[in-house]
């Protein structure tokens, strides 16, 4: 579980760094793909860490994702 952890950590601060982003792009940012990274964002976010900014943006796959921003 730590490695969670230091992931969890590493992914809000890119967001702290970075603004409003998505969690692809945060993916990006840290060169982890988006199969590790969307995970943490959602458990950032069910803490209260990450909060919705009700903005969304084309990711690479033509979907619109959700961006967020560090609360």
């Amino acid at each position: 579980m730590r490695d969670y952890t230091e992931l969890q950590k590493r992914v809000y601060h890119t967001f702290l760094k970075n603004g409003w982003i998505t969690a692809d792009e945060a993916a990006t940012y840290l060169g982890l793909s988006v199969l590790a990274v969307r995970p943490r964002v959602t458990e950032l976010k069910n803490q209260g860490k990450l909060v919705l900014t009700g903005l969304r943006r084309r990711n690479a796959s033509g979907i619109y994702a959700r961006v967020l921003r560090a609360a």
